[in-house]
């Protein structure tokens, strides 16, 4: 059981491990998802050096989206530092980290973040076979799921995250942060939208409640889950808070330090939770009490206290004592031979050797003045139990000797305790080539829609080559001239894979083909032999680089889509000729397991509801709850249009083109389709609503 604490810098590393932890997690100065709490490189090296000494491990989180110049000219020199100084294992979300990891890094530990939304042995066993030795899933996940994921990759270590702060979305789903202002949580600066006050209303504009916090969830509290956790097959418990003060971490660090050691030395029967020690945990921080709900449940409308939008932290002093292992020690003195110093710890003993020992001039040195100074270990990793001192001769050793030896026995000492670090091999780099476009394309036009009424305008139009479904229209298809798409589901659970799996198999012959949107969607697809050529990505497989491109195209997935977050320029020098990019669309922001119908009508009362949460700015964002695969769909307060952008788009250079249909009346759809032709088709300049946005094309993200 690995008990792993956040670190937003060295002085809160140290208490964490001082309170207990046997591994810390931490960003370097680039590509964390915490900007604001990422370690210098000289922080970086001590850290690593000062967890290695004490047997532990740490951990960096590389876990944003790259983009191109970041991949190809900073990523190699960053990585290179770290797996040179033996960090213990990177946290990932960019697949193209993943390839570039394999490629130039081959020795280097890959853990799969939560951001890459793993929700099923399917999803596991796929990013496991791209080299993944360790996943964090989603936080959404049930024990049982956990436990499911287990059984089948019993080989596969399992990260779950045990306490602290819970995003409302799935992780590595959210895009509202970015289309609100430009902070993007995949790259690592969300602004939190979700902790705002929201008002309430239905579809028909009426209001529902009070104001308040209704997609700010409690905080995680895993605590009395610890021995069912521990029993599903979970390898590390993680602690979120890379924002967090030492109070904090430490304290909260220090109650589960109890209760891990309590399992470990008594097993999991008589396991009960002391109500002093909850409180005592709670009090250290949390925002509107805890939840644990998840572990047993899709949602639950108590996970959401719409009255507290705020993070409590009750008055704490740090008072942690750092538990050292304690070493027998010899250190024999003698006038003319090398200092010699013995440790022993358990049934290893190491011998070092110093600087020689002189004749004392006048004041020779005594066994109380080298005792009183040995005894004093600072930050070394080790105290001593039993000290024996020998002394031979009226002799002097200055006291900067004695320091430094013991420092080499300490350190000669925690080498033989570690882990055993072999050379780790570095391919040399080897940049891609930079991909520019410019030529005029003629992209084909797909659509996507959400009710019949919508399918049934869409299929006036003759020039659209491709519609797609979701699971509730695919009774729809019929046999005609347009390609049909099984939109597949954003989240694929463990038991949404029969569903999804029957589905595609019912509908196989009239199917031209599939939109995958997750790790899970692709583990599955590739269980079920389907074939790659039919497989077309979604916007929520991210590839922003031409690494993350090639990386997918190398493994036969050729057919992407134009990440949102790029901006005109960037997408200019991303290869984007195998790919779709959407000229028009309502952006989904957030794809919750958190449900606002269920508090306001029930569970399940009204599927395919539509409730909408205005901020204080007045901007409106539509929630949609599907209840085939209990999730729930926030949409943007504006659709997105670059209708009126077509020579521009067209020389981007992509494949097909994309416009996404959700709440537009078949008035509207037939407009905008007559707006495509007359840009695409006719040649005309056109102009659109002004009630839209651009999105990322001209401002982009950070």
């Amino acid at each position: 059981m690995e008990l792993l604490a956040p670190a937003g810098d060295l002085k809160i590393l140290k208490s964490a491990f001082a309170a207990g932890a046997d591994a810390v997690y931490f960003g370097g100065d680039a590509f964390g998802a915490r900007v604001n709490a990422g370690f210098s490189r000289q922080d970086s090296m001590a850290a690593i050096d000062y967890a290695h000494s004490r047997g532990k491990s740490v951990y960096l989180t590389v876990n944003t989206l790259l983009k191109n110049v970041e991949m190809e000219r900073m990523l190699y020199d960053f990585l290179s530092f770290y797996y040179s100084a033996y960090i213990d294992g990177i946290i990932v979300q960019d697949f193209g980290i993943f390839s570039f990891c394999r490629k130039f890094f081959p020795n280097l530990p890959l853990h799969a973040s939560t951001q890459m939304n793993i929700a099923s042995p399917s999803g596991a066993r796929f990013i496991m076979e791209q080299g993944a030795c360790r996943i964090v899933p989603a936080r959404e996940l049930s024990i049982p799921e956990i436990a499911f994921i287990h059984e089948a990759l019993p080989n596969l270590e399992i990260e779950v995250f045990l306490h602290g702060a819970l995003c409302v979305c799935y992780s590595g789903q959210c895009l509202m942060s970015s289309m609100i202002g430009g902070r993007s949580g995949n790259r690592g600066a969300c602004a939190q939208p979700c902790r705002k006050k929201y008002s309430v209303t239905d579809d028909r504009g009426q209001k529902l409640g009070e104001d308040g916090y209704y997609i700010s969830p409690k905080d995680l509290c895993g605590l009395y889950a610890l021995p069912r956790l521990h029993e599903a097959g979970v390898t590390s418990y993680k602690i979120e808070g890379r924002l967090k003060n030492e109070a904090y971490v430490a304290g909260v660090v220090s109650v589960y330090r109890e209760y891990f050691d309590r399992i470990l030395e008594q097993g999991t029967a008589d396991y009960t939770v002391d109500e002093k020690d909850l409180k005592r945990l709670l009090s250290y921080g949390n925002r509107g009490g805890s939840t644990d709900k998840y572990f047993d449940m899709r949602n639950d409308v108590s996970m959401i206290d719409p009255a507290v939008g705020s993070f409590r932290q009750d008055e704490h002093s740090i008072d942690i004592t750092e538990k050292k292992r304690q070493v027998d020690a010899v250190l024999s003195i003698t006038v003319g031979e090398p200092l010699s110093m013995n440790v022993t710890y358990g049934t290893k003993t190491v011998s070092v050797e110093g600087e020689t020992v002189e004749p004392a001039r006048s004041k020779a040195t005594t066994a109380d003045e080298v005792r009183d100074k040995l005894v004093k270990t600072g930050e070394e990793a080790f105290d001593f139990g039993e000290l024996r001192i020998e002394i031979e001769g009226e002799l002097f050793v200055p006291m900067k000797h004695i320091k430094e030896i013991r420092r080499r026995a300490f350190e000669v000492m925690s080498g033989l305790l570690g882990k055993e670090y072999f050379h780790r091999e570095k391919i040399p780099y080897e940049p891609l080539e930079v991909h520019e476009t410019g030529e005029l394309g003629s992209p084909l036009l797909y659509v996507s829609v959400e009710n019949k009424d919508q399918l049934f305008a869409v299929k006036r139009h003759g020039f659209v080559r491709g519609i797609y479904l979701p699971e509730h229209l695919l009774s729809e298809i019929c046999d005609d001239d347009f390609e049909y798409y099984f939109r597949l589901p954003v989240v694929i659970r463990s038991d949404d894979t029969d569903r999804v799996g029957g589905l595609i198999k019912k509908h196989e012959d009239l199917l031209s083909g599939v939109i995958a949107d997750s790790y899970d969607a692709l583990g599955l697809l590739d269980t079920m032999s389907y074939p790659k050529e039919k497989i077309y990505f979604g916007e929520r497989l991210y590839s922003y680089s031409d690494r993350t491109v090639t990386a997918f195209e190398d493994l036969g997935y050729d057919r992407q889509f134009v990440p949102m977050e790029l901006n005109e320029k960037e997408l200019s020098h991303r290869k984007n000729s195998g790919s779709t990019m959407e000229i028009y669309g309502q952006t989904v922001v957030m794809v919750m397991a958190n449900c606002p119908a269920r508090r306001f009508y029930g569970c399940k009362e009204k599927p395919y509801t539509r409730i909408d949460l205005t901020d204080d700015r007045g901007a409106v964002f539509s929630v949609v709850n599907h209840c085939d695969s209990c999730t729930n769909y926030v949409y943007n307060s504006l659709p997105m249009s670059l209708l009126g952008d077509g020579k521009k788009i067209r020389a981007l250079g992509p494949a097909r083109l994309l416009m996404n249909f959700v709440f537009e009346e078949p008035k509207d759809v037939g407009e905008l389709l007559d707006i495509y032709k007359k840009e695409y088709l006719d040649g005309m300049d056109v102009r659109t609503d002004h009630n839209v946005t651009r999105g990322h094309f001209k401002r982009g993200v950070q």
